[in-house]
């Protein structure tokens, strides 16, 4: 199974709130939103199966998304409008 199909991440494209959901509880799992220079912009780490990182005062534009865990380890595109 490819890891992008172990997270679920909608709505892409956004215009304020993106929404993850892995397939399996975790207690550590971290996000971080990158923008196309490279700068983490927005960070969070949270316990359970789902959270959602905000994005309502980002400039519009392609950021990558980084979802870690023990069990997964992998970068989406995200567009903001």
């Amino acid at each position: 199974m490819q890891q992008e199909a172990l997270a679920e991440i909608y709505p892409n494209p956004t215009n304020n709130t993106v929404c993850v959901v892995l397939p399996n509880e975790a207690e550590a799992t971290e996000m971080e939103l990158v923008n196309m220079s490279g700068q983490v912009v927005a960070a969070k780490t949270f316990s359970g199966k789902s959270s959602w990182i905000e994005m309502g005062d980002l400039p519009k534009g392609m950021y990558m998304l980084r979802i870690r865990n023990a069990e997964i380890c992998l970068t989406r595109k995200v567009l903001r409008e």
